[in-house]
């Protein structure tokens, strides 16, 4: 990571109130963005010709059919299908062929119908939650999908839209659910979920059926987002008792945790590079409240702190003898490219846009910037408090630590 940064590159404004969500397209270049004005964004990026050029954004198309605020939206490995989940307690399909948008009614209220908007014809009907829907995401295949609601149930469905399972009763979860990812790995086929109950659960999705393979217990405070290693070895939970947490999915065993000291509002890896890893140390970086805090992990210090851009403004006010005190800008949701060139981050309240920071050349890494989320490498996982460093193109150990 020594001598890269990120640098902001562009500014995409079109929400007119809070952004949810936020996923990319597997050509980098499309974006979908969700908000609490129940509509989903479809952005394109281009970059100009010369040298450094700075990334522009254009709104494609807005979608509208939700009657309530866009929870979750997730984009199939593929780059052909779009999942949306809201609280209105639908979940929506998309389909994108070529350079057209098709879509796709799946689920309406507790009667789930999956409609061709095109014709106005209803295709297939389903069963669906009793409650808003939390969150949605696609399997590695691209044949199954997963939801979490505030009914305390996960549902599975294949692709087709047939629902296969609901997990809930004594193995499921006591409260809301907040998040559902399935792991990288497909031959694990797990699938991990949390929620309001302080939980992390781990299920074996084998032959489609949801067994409770891990419950991960150590959260104090209702659990935000959980997200799995590219390499599928390992996960990481966080939310609003400020603490990340590292789980072995080998064997469910907690690893390690570092203390926030605030809220988390969402997890990401970063997809192609040993990420803050300097001299075979492993680092992690936490946006805490308006700032951003860059961690050893093995020292547990910090080793970066980054200012909001605002909140720096609004020091240089204080100095001057303004009494102006904006609100701080958060951050609700944040993707990696899928070249992991580009990270999108999206801000809230102030401002409801979203912003694009590059990966590029520098020569100082305390100048990384994102806001209200926690990332940390994907090629490297603790073992029993140490840390092992792969090379996962030879397979095999480089370094403990």
């Amino acid at each position: 990571m020594e001598g890269e940064t990120l640098v902001n590159q562009c500014t995409l404004s079109g929400h007119t109130s809070w952004i949810t969500s936020i996923a990319v397209a597997p050509d980098n270049n499309t974006v979908l963005t969700g908000g609490r004005d129940k509509t989903i964004a479809v952005w394109k990026l281009s970059r100009g010709e010369k040298k450094n050029a700075k990334i522009e954004g254009t709104l494609m198309k807005r979608l509208i059919g939700h009657n309530h605020i866009v929870s979750a939206i997730d984009i199939s490995v593929d780059g052909l299908n779009v999942l949306s989940s809201s609280w209105d307690g639908t979940i929506r399909y998309f389909f994108f062929f070529l350079k057209n948008l098709i879509i796709y009614n799946i689920f309406l209220f507790s009667y789930n119908r999956l409609w061709d908007l095109q014709t106005g014809d209803c295709c297939r009907l389903f069963k669906g939650h009793k409650q808003e829907v939390m969150s949605c995401a696609f399997s590695v295949d691209n044949q199954y999908v997963v939801s979490g609601s505030m009914d305390k149930s996960i549902r599975i469905w294949n692709i087709k839209g047939k629902m296969l399972n609901s997990l809930e009763g004594n193995d499921g979860h006591r409260d809301w659910i907040n998040c559902v990812r399935f792991s990288p790995d497909e031959k694990d086929q797990l699938m991990l979920s949390c929620g309001r109950d302080k939980i992390v659960k781990v299920w074996d999705l084998k032959n489609n059926i949801g067994i409770l393979k891990y419950t991960l217990i150590g959260h104090t405070n209702c659990v935000n987002s959980v997200i799995v290693s590219p390499d599928g070895s390992l996960c990481a939970s966080g939310g609003k008792d400020g603490v990340i947490m590292f789980w072995d999915l080998l064997n469910g065993k907690k690893l390690a945790s570092i203390k926030a000291d605030g809220e988390i509002n969402d997890l990401c890896f970063s997809p192609n590079r040993y990420w803050y890893i300097t001299f075979c140390i492993y680092m992690i970086c936490s946006a805490v409240g308006s700032s951003i805090k860059i961690w050893d992990l093995e020292t547990k210090e910090i080793i970066g702190l980054i200012k909001n851009l605002e909140e720096i403004k609004h020091d240089q006010e204080e100095k001057k003898g303004k009494k102006k005190h904006p609100l701080p800008i958060l951050c609700t949701s944040l993707k990696w490219s899928h070249d992991g060139k580009t990270l999108f981050v999206e801000f809230n309240p102030k401002k409801k846009k979203n912003n694009l920071f590059d990966l590029i050349e520098r020569t100082n890494l305390k100048k990384i910037f994102a806001i209200f989320h926690t990332f940390f490498s994907p090629k490297i996982y603790i073992q029993y408090y140490f840390i092992k460093i792969r090379d996962y193109q030879l397979n095999m150990p480089v370094c403990y630590v």
